[in-house]
């Protein structure tokens, strides 16, 4: 694979990360990821995760996918750099805008963070090895409609 099918296969797991991340697939969800892997950061979360290994980041998305109900998240991650790439890895940043909907209430922007992606080259393609969420600010993404903010 050249250098240029690297990169855009590294650019197609960011973008596919939003999809799994705002979906209900737990097994897509925890794909992006090597087996291995980890999310650290308390983005959307009252406290700093540490999730480490396929299982516990199952456990995660689906955990999260309860916690958020009738709300959906939209995660849109844009001006990606890759700070380098070699032939079997990648550190990335990408700038992070989760888009939050309530029913039929227009969207609103729910928070803003980095993301400091540590990434592998696996059999299977591109993995994350590490995702690390650093929050602009502190928040809480919302829960399920009955405890979101009043509008």
């Amino acid at each position: 694979m050249s250098w240029v099918e690297d990169r855009l296969e590294i650019l197609n797991l960011i973008a596919g990360y939003s999809h799994a991340a705002d979906g209900t697939d737990a097994e897509a969800y925890a794909g992006c990821f090597t087996d291995d892997g980890a999310f650290h950061g308390r983005v959307g979360m009252p406290d700093e995760s540490r999730i480490v290994g396929r299982e516990a980041l199952l456990k995660f998305h689906r955990a999260a996918v309860a916690r958020r109900g009738d709300i959906q998240n939209r995660h849109i991650q844009t001006n990606t750099h890759v700070v380098s790439q070699t032939a079997d890895s990648a550190l990335v940043r990408t700038y992070l805008l989760v888009m939050v909907s309530r029913g039929d209430q227009a969207p609103e922007p729910g928070l803003t963070s980095v993301y400091e992606d540590e990434l592998v080259k696996t059999e299977a393609g591109w993995r994350i090895k590490v995702r690390r969420a650093i929050p602009d600010r502190k928040g809480v993404l919302p829960r399920r409609s009955a405890e979101a903010k009043p509008s």
